[in-house]
């Protein structure tokens, strides 16, 4: 699929989006961004719609998407009404004149709109037809998402980025978004019978108490699995991921990269759902000392970037 994402409202000036318990601008380019990430990973083309600043933004938006034969447009919003600690809900919208191609809008709609209300558990608005100038000049099929209410505390507190921007993605594509299962060795995914060596670093078993100076550096077999950490034989004790290596595994060799987009979020963990510790600019050049889930770790300590928006040296 060719398909257009909107991170709504500007970053300042004309155009900003509302504030609540969260910032709408903000949360529409967190869930943004990690959607078309989702989608080019599984083959996907993402014209990137969104607009930072303009003067006229939504007139912009729309020039984009029209310059290209999109199979599908989404704008994504955050909703909002007054302050209020009750749950408000998530809607989607569609263009409420009569054209042709309505029922194909209405479609990937009701598909975004039901995965949204199933995986976030969001109470459910329903598909809606309004006369949004995106949703209205867009020639593509074109649905606006409102993705909860900022100023609901129900709705921010069910918020999760990746849950949204998954349920988003199986709306879009009628498939579920699965993780790419890959061992990097360091920190990666393992299987029952792996070779493991416990890393000199680690500090504490999983389960909280310390790891004895003989275990660190020792190689062991992994008995069973679970999401973070593995149990390992001989020792018989729950180590995290993080603190262990493949046998054999080559030592990640640290590279440079170029960031290449206007603005770069540097975040204190590999995600989207992390605190902004910073930001870094166009052109700016960083040693990453390791690599997560499409994040790299800056050497100087100061956190991970995205490198979906940064080029090797």
């Amino acid at each position: 699929m060719i398909i257009g994402i909107d991170m709504g409202h500007t970053l300042s000036g004309v155009g900003t989006g509302a504030n609540g318990f969260v910032s709408e601008t903000q949360k529409n380019r967190e869930v943004g961004n990690r959607l078309i990430a989702m989608l080019k990973e599984k083959g996907h083309t993402v014209i990137n719609c969104t607009v930072d600043k303009s003067s006229n933004d939504l007139y912009d938006r729309v020039r984009k998407a029209n310059a290209q034969k999109l199979d599908l447009f989404v704008s994504l919003h955050l909703n909002a009404f007054k302050s209020t600690t009750s749950e408000m809900g998530v809607e989607t919208h569609i263009y409420n004149g009569n054209y042709s191609g309505k029922e194909a809008n209405r479609k990937y709609a009701q598909a975004i709109q039901t995965a949204l209300v199933q995986d976030v558990k969001w109470i459910d608005r329903k598909v809606k037809e309004s006369n949004f100038y995106v949703v209205r000049e867009t020639v593509a099929p074109a649905v606006l998402v409102e993705l909860g209410f900022c100023d609901s505390q129900g709705d921010m507190n069910k918020w999760n980025t990746e849950k949204i921007a998954a349920a988003l993605f199986r709306g879009i594509t009628g498939t579920a978004y699965v993780a790419p299962v890959v061992n990097t060795g360091k920190g990666g995914t393992f299987k029952v019978g792996d070779r493991v060596v416990v890393s000199k670093n680690a500090t504490t078993y999983a389960t909280g108490q310390a790891i004895a100076s003989w275990v660190k550096g020792q190689t062991y077999t992994v008995q069973e699995v679970k999401s973070d950490r593995c149990l390992l034989s001989s020792i018989v004790s729950w180590v995290f991921n993080k603190d262990l290596t493949l046998e054999g595994a080559p030592a990640f060799q640290p590279y440079i990269v170029i960031v290449d987009t206007d603005v770069l979020n540097v975040r204190t963990g590999a995600g989207v759902s992390y605190p902004i510790t910073t930001t870094v600019k166009k052109g700016q050049a960083f040693t990453i000392v390791e690599v997560k889930n499409g994040w790299g770790k800056l050497k100087s300590g100061a956190g991970w970037i995205s490198l979906e928006y940064t080029k090797k040296k």
